[in-house]
């Protein structure tokens, strides 16, 4: 075994306790701490599988999921939920009261007592990525938080999933995602959609730092935060689980789009509470990754060389010095296994999960792992934990990195938990009554993120100048995608047919207002749809479809693989026999660029809700009947269909002026002062500097502009021009320094497409302290006038800016 020295007997931090901890634990202990399973059902006792792998096999940890029936009580999810976690905790600490036989040196000992990590995957907004559907709070996804801009906001919805989480028991939280959806590609299979805040790196570091500082201070900093999928997977052209995605981009590429946002959730981290416990490095490869076009790495997950790149960079460093703690993706996905057994004849999971850890994960995620010749995940998991122990024992290097890989698991843990101790593990019943009743903000992402795609807004009203009437027929027809909590549970549908329908009965019909009939409305899904489509004569949908004045269709993603989705698709370019002449009302409930620009231009306005939240389904009906107006919200992904590009909506709006203002520990100007005279007349020695700074500099949007926006200054002094270097903004602010060499007006304003104001200084020499000026010379017959002293200015007239950081591309 390997050793480290023992902590003084003071205080004792995280990592003293953990490494005092360390010092105890036999082999198996150590190398049980670094994976983490799954396991099927929710039986915890002597007879299950996961029993064993925790009572004798000391693994780190569990990640729950639906498809496991992990969650098979949907009616009473919160209370069974807590009770399967407590439980899995309640046989780790069982399994370290008991004396034992070590199976190698027949010595016996107790087990130390490890609280298991227990994770999740919960992005939000419900059905398919979300493991717990229903009981908690329905959380929207990261694109509807993005579309609001809103880092207040990230925060307060990562507040409620850390504080409802946490009250489960769950202290590992996979998320959230800070991949960048720069070129959305709705036709491939590994499109993002909704899953990311966006396609700005800035914002979607923002936002995800705002994200994870809610999940902490929501949990009482009991859930470690595990940011993915480093080192970013927006560009994939295929689903990261299906198969290994190539990315063509170099390092220097990453770190300008992949890599920034991660870089806000490490070592660029404002505050502590804003920055991840760990990041889950996903399967991706890189070609030119150093440079050369045509070399491919292998998977940053295996690839020790391209994984060190990354990591050594500053950010990274820091924070991995830090503890920062890396968790590989699922080592027993698909992906993985076409990568490392194209023919599908053998597969040595061993040696696929020692190469993950060699490459530098500490923390192994073995999921549904399952070797050549083995018949079952669980034989499987038993052999590399074996493999494992056995390596420990034969191999000090080896051992050495378990030893430095479990220290930062222990630390982490002990973060998480003052003490080990279950009753500080398993958290208290009254939190349960916390759950799902934090609907309000909910509400405000769907009000302040819904967004008009199309036609502009100063159109709207002249295409759409009124409301449906009591008259109107509205057919709604909705892309309803049905889906299981488990595999016994009953079926349910994400955006149920009638869903809008109701909530605007609700809102409008008869015991509301009296706006709507119910008998002019009518709903139906896209299962109806393509029965129509498909050739079906008669139908009641054709016949409700020719009759109505108002077709409000609601869309989530649209995939190959999922026909009905290409519903709305198809009505319009083969059926729109039935539309004209109707108001025609798309709201998207997922992402907005599925439908390009012939699709657009036959509908009649194009909404984007970007998550099916009930709430974000009741500000649908509010737009429809033009009780609310989007001005707020807008697209955080690029919009082939309609020209919204993203890197043009966050660059500088040029119908805005700019500000320039005076901002100098030599000279200070209050706001009155400055209004009541805006060139102000100032003294100053030559060769000191002035500091200039814009105002806030606003994007299309109307946010401020991202970081590493380039900005130039123009100093005219005396009618000569000098133009400084780029600076970039911080915080939507540009500031730069001058030095002044000689007296008279200087103009100083902005090199930008915005019109800029101009700031006009009327600069005054002082007379040096001590001189006194000589009296008017008496007249005489012959006078001696001497010639007045002559300033000479000591250097050029330069602008010095601060130094330039690098830009973003």
């Amino acid at each position: 075994m390997t050793g480290f020295a023992a902590p003084a007997a003071q205080t004792l931090t995280p990592e003293d306790r953990a490494l005092l901890l360390l010092e105890n634990l036999r082999p198996e202990e150590r190398v049980g701490q670094l994976f983490l399973v799954h396991f099927r059902g929710d039986e915890t006792g002597p007879e299950s599988e996961i029993y064993e792998l925790i009572s004798r096999y000391h693994i780190g940890g569990v990640i729950l999921r639906a498809d496991h029936d992990n969650f098979r009580s949907p009616g009473n999810i919160i209370r069974t939920t807590h009770d399967l976690i407590s439980g899995l905790q309640e046989v780790e600490w069982l399994s370290a009261q008991s004396v034992i036989t070590d199976t190698v040196s027949e010595e016996l000992f107790t087990p130390s007592y490890i609280p298991l990590f227990v994770g999740i995957s919960q992005p939000g907004d419900g059905a398919p990525y979300d493991q717990i559907l229903t009981g908690l709070t329905m959380l929207p996804s990261p694109a509807a938080i993005g579309a609001t801009w809103d880092v207040a906001l990230s925060e307060q919805i990562g507040q409620i999933a850390g504080q409802e989480l946490s009250a489960l028991g769950v202290n590992l939280f996979l998320g959230p995602s800070l991949d960048v959806l720069e070129n959305p590609n709705p036709e491939s299979g590994g499109d993002l959609g909704v899953r990311t805040f966006g396609g700005d790196p800035f914002w979607v570091g923002k936002l995800g730092s705002a994200y994870v500082k809610g999940l902490h201070t929501g949990s009482r900093n009991q859930i470690a935060v595990i940011g993915k999928h480093f080192p970013g997977v927006g560009g994939s052209d295929r689903p990261i689980e299906e198969e290994v995605s190539t990315v063509r981009k170099s390092l220097e590429q990453l770190k300008q789009i992949e890599l920034a946002p991660f870089f806000s959730v490490t070592g660029d981290a404002p505050i502590p509470q804003a920055t991840v416990d760990g990041l889950l490095i996903s399967h991706i490869r890189y070609q030119g990754f150093f440079g050369n076009i045509r070399a491919t790495t292998r998977p940053v997950s295996f690839d020790e060389a391209s994984f060190s790149e990354i990591m050594n960079l500053a950010p990274f460093a820091s924070w991995r010095t830090k503890g920062g703690v890396m968790i590989s993706d699922d080592l027993g996905s698909r992906a993985v296994r076409r990568f490392y057994d194209p023919s599908g004849l053998s597969f040595n999971a061993r040696l696929v999960v020692r190469d993950a850890f060699l490459a530098g994960n500490d923390v192994l995620y073995l999921g549904d792992i399952i070797d050549t010749g083995d018949n079952s995940n669980h034989s499987t998991v038993i052999r590399i934990l074996e493999f494992f122990a056995q390596k420990y024992r034969e191999d000090s290097t080896f051992a050495q990195r378990v030893d430095e890989a479990l220290l930062r698991i222990l630390t982490l843990k002990f973060k998480i938990y003052d003490s080990f101790a279950l009753g500080e593990v398993i958290p208290e019943e009254d939190r349960l009554n916390q759950i799902g009743v934090n609907q309000q903000i909910v509400l405000n992402i769907a009000r302040e993120g819904a967004t008009l795609i199309s036609p502009g807004l100063t159109d709207l009203d002249n295409i759409l100048p009124e409301a449906p009437g009591l008259s109107n027929r509205i057919v709604f027809i909705s892309d309803t995608n049905p889906y299981f909590q488990c595999s016994d549970c009953p079926v349910r549908e994400s955006l149920e047919k009638d869903a809008l329908q109701q909530t605007i009965t609700r809102l409008y019909g008869p015991e509301a207002g009296n706006q709507v009939q119910r008998r002019n409305l009518s709903a139906y899904d896209f299962f109806e749809l393509e029965e129509l489509l498909n050739g079906a004569l008669g139908t009641r949908l054709e016949n409700d479809l020719r009759n109505a004045g108002w077709i409000v269709v609601s869309i989530q993603d649209v995939s190959s693989t999922r026909p009905t989705s290409l519903g709305l698709r198809r009505l319009l370019s083969e059926r729109d026999d039935l539309l004209r002449g109707k108001n025609v009302i798309v709201f998207a409930f997922n992402a907005p660029y599925f439908l390009d620009a012939t699709d657009i231009s036959k509908l009649t306005a194009y909404y984007a809700l970007y998550s099916k939240t009930p709430q974000a389904v009741e500000i649908a009906a509010r737009i429809l009947f033009k009780e609310f107006i989007p001005t707020f919200g807008a697209s955080p992904i690029s919009v082939a269909g309609t020209g919204y590009d993203l890197i043009s909506a966050t660059s500088p709006d040029p119908n805005q002026v700019i500000p320039v203002r005076l901002n100098s520990p030599i000279i200070e100007f209050s706001e009155l002062e400055l209004e009541q005279n805006p060139n102000p007349v100032i003294e100053i020695n030559l060769g000191e500097q002035l500091v200039i700074e814009t105002g806030t500099i606003m994007d299309h949007n109307g946010n401020p502009v991202p970081d590493g926006t380039p900005v130039q200054f123009v100093f005219n002094l005396n009618g000569i021009e000098t133009l400084s270097p780029s600076v970039i903004t911080t915080g939507g602010v540009a500031r730069t320094t001058y030095v002044l060499t000689e007296p008279g007006t200087l103009n100083i304003g902005l090199q930008t497409e915005p019109r800029s104001g101009v700031i006009q200084l009327e600069i005054v020499v002082p007379t040096p302290e001590g001189f006194n000026t000589p009296a008017p010379a008496t007249p005489t017959p012959e006078p001696s006038p001497s010639e007045p002293p002559t300033i000479v200015p000591t250097e050029p007239v330069v602008a010095t800016p601060e130094p330039p950081a690098e830009e973003p591309r």
